[in-house]
């Protein structure tokens, strides 16, 4: 077969050999590039890649400190609340707040709703209530509110909501409360 393709070139004049090898250079050089195309393009991906691993690479030390100061923040709340019973119920304990502490002493005065409880991450779940308090006093109720997030048992207030009486002669105050138990 070699024999045949120098005999064919020998067989041709200067101006076709010129040719001939000119043709080969070029179709040479179209199946190189058919080739590269496609590595430079995955070098091209890779690199990407490289680079948003070394952007979250930089990142990393300040949400290793984030997530550390979280998770301490979380494992002291957690401890709080693992000391906090309600003897009587959750119930009980926003109604003696609200008649000692935001002295709201009549029952026609405040409403408390039970709401559907709904788990909360994977350890705990969310026992709800919404509470609306008809009171006249801007002091007692900053105690009860003090009082329901700092006392000695806790709640979390997730929404308040704050406004006059048509009438303007007192404030109801309208409160989403939850207390969270570890499953």
């Amino acid at each position: 077969m070699k024999k045949k393709i120098f005999e064919l070139l020998n067989n041709l004049s200067i101006r076709e050999k010129i040719l001939a090898i000119g043709g080969a250079i070029v179709l040479l050089l179209i199946g190189l590039n058919s080739l590269a195309a496609p590595l430079l393009e995955k070098s091209k991906a890779q690199q990407l890649l490289l680079k948003r691993a070394q952007d979250n690479l930089a990142l990393l030390p300040n949400q290793l400190e984030k997530y550390q100061t979280l998770y301490l923040r979380q494992q002291k709340i957690e401890k709080e609340f693992q000391q906090v019973s309600f003897k009587g119920g959750v119930l009980s304990h926003l109604e003696e707040l609200i008649r000692t502490k935001a002295k709201v002493d009549s029952p026609t005065n405040y409403k408390i709703n039970p709401l559907p409880e709904k788990p909360f991450s994977t350890d705990y779940r969310q026992e709800p209530f919404r509470v609306e308090i008809f009171t006249t006093s801007e002091a007692d109720l900053k105690v009860f509110l003090n009082e329901l997030v700092n006392g000695k048992r806790p709640l979390v207030i997730t929404r308040i909501d704050i406004k006059k009486a048509p009438n303007q002669s007192r404030l109801i105050v309208q409160l989403d409360i939850s207390n969270f138990q570890k499953i």
